[in-house]
């Protein structure tokens, strides 16, 4: 399970722990954190289609592992600045 927020192409963010979270499938599920704003659920299904972008909680363990800076750009024209540790790697 991993610590994640959601934002979608609306602008709407959820944020909670994703069960079996895998990029090369079409949908996953969230546990959200704060369901109060929902009417009856406390599990969110999450289609990648409606994903803008996918934020994963650092682990503290790889705290000192080097970063590379890394700039997504959007199709509407935002741009997402990070780092990334590790290497990057397409999935599909």
């Amino acid at each position: 399970m991993a610590r994640i927020v959601v934002r979608f192409f609306d602008d709407e963010t959820v944020e909670g722990v994703a069960r079996d979270l895998d990029f090369d499938e079409p949908d996953f599920l969230v546990e959200v954190d704060d369901a109060g704003g929902l009417e009856n659920n406390e599990t969110a299904w999450i289609p990648l289609t409606a994903v803008k972008w996918v934020e994963l909680q650092r682990d503290k363990e790889l705290s000192d592992t080097p970063t590379r800076k890394v700039a997504i750009r959007f199709l509407d024209g935002e741009v997402l600045r990070g780092h990334l540790d590790g290497t990057l790697e397409r999935h599909r």
